[in-house]
């Protein structure tokens, strides 16, 4: 189980870096972040086997919507807004804050 949140930055990247679409975002973004994990040598093969099952569902799926990875997201939102609103240093797209149970990167 994971979550990952990214802060777009005005007048920097846009999310229509990953998709120029809206439909099928979700696991559009996963693979986006299990491949950055992979590129920078931090694989997750979890949530590559994730993502391979999801897309091998027959029919079209609502994205998923775990409650715990809800709160989990929620918590980095909350971490986000802090560190703005006290002038820290936040990551903006294209890098993403990337929070999981699973300490097994590989």
């Amino acid at each position: 189980m994971g979550a990952f949140l990214t802060i777009i930055k005005p007048g920097g990247y846009q999310l229509t870096e990953v998709s120029p679409s809206y439909k099928g975002f979700e696991v559009k973004m996963a693979d986006f972040v299990a491949r950055y994990c992979t590129f920078w040598n931090m694989p997750n093969r979890w949530l590559d086997d994730v993502i391979k099952a999801y897309r091998s569902e027959p029919g079209e799926l609502p994205p998923p919507q775990l409650s715990v990875a809800s709160w989990i997201v929620a918590g980095e939102c909350v971490n986000a807004m802090f560190d703005i609103i006290t002038g820290k240093e936040v990551k903006f797209f294209p890098k993403f804050y990337f929070a999981s149970l699973r300490c097994d990167p590989a």
